[in-house]
């Protein structure tokens, strides 16, 4: 019996240029990420590599994990965190997990500044 998971969903928060919550469902089977530079297409899979990749930054073409989180642009306010989280199905029960969706998040905080103590 083949058995098998696959990535449902990826749920961003204020991660790189997704300033907002955004909800990017997956269909079973193959996906591609398509649309014009500068859209945030790799942003996506390195908000993959964030959850589950190496703790280096570099990685994630960051120089550290607080590059990860909106800046703001020129319009908006910078966020204090940001937060990524991977829904997967897990009906066959790949993970050793009872139940029917694992999510992993990850996510990163500014340090309070002096000034805000």
């Amino acid at each position: 019996m083949d058995r098998s998971m696959y990535l449902m969903e990826i749920n961003l928060e204020n991660f790189k240029s997704f300033g907002r919550k955004m909800r990017i469902p997956f269909k079973e089977g193959f996906t591609a990420i398509t649309g014009p530079n500068g859209s945030g297409k790799s942003n996506i899979s390195d908000a993959i590599l964030f959850v589950l990749g190496p703790k280096s930054s570099k990685a994630i073409r960051a120089g550290k994990l607080t590059d990860l989180i909106f800046n703001g642009g020129k319009t908006k306010r910078p966020a204090k965190s940001c937060r990524v989280s991977l829904v997967f199905d897990n009906t066959d029960r790949v993970l050793p997990i009872d139940a029917d969706k694992v999510t992993l998040t990850r996510v990163v905080k500014h340090s309070p500044s002096k000034k805000d103590a």
